[in-house]
């Protein structure tokens, strides 16, 4: 019977371990997915800004603005 005591309060500490190691992990995970976030908005502006860029590109170019401004207007 006390052999089974301390299997059952051994098992009881790892239980508890595991829980501060999930609790760990999540706040990790937290932070993870806040930084995708932002990583994933500074993409979205560069994008769009290579976009205008081209565009400005585009419509400086004699040729290629005027069939542009043709085609818009």
């Amino acid at each position: 019977m006390q052999e089974l005591e301390k299997r059952v309060t051994k098992t009881e500490y790892v239980l508890g371990d595991h829980a501060d190691q999930l609790r760990e992990l999540h706040k990790g995970l937290d932070t993870f997915e806040g930084t995708l976030g932002g990583i994933e908005k500074t993409l979205l502006q560069i994008k769009w800004i290579a976009v205008g860029a081209l565009l400005m590109v585009a419509l400086s170019d004699g040729t290629i603005g005027a069939k542009l401004l043709r085609f818009l207007g």
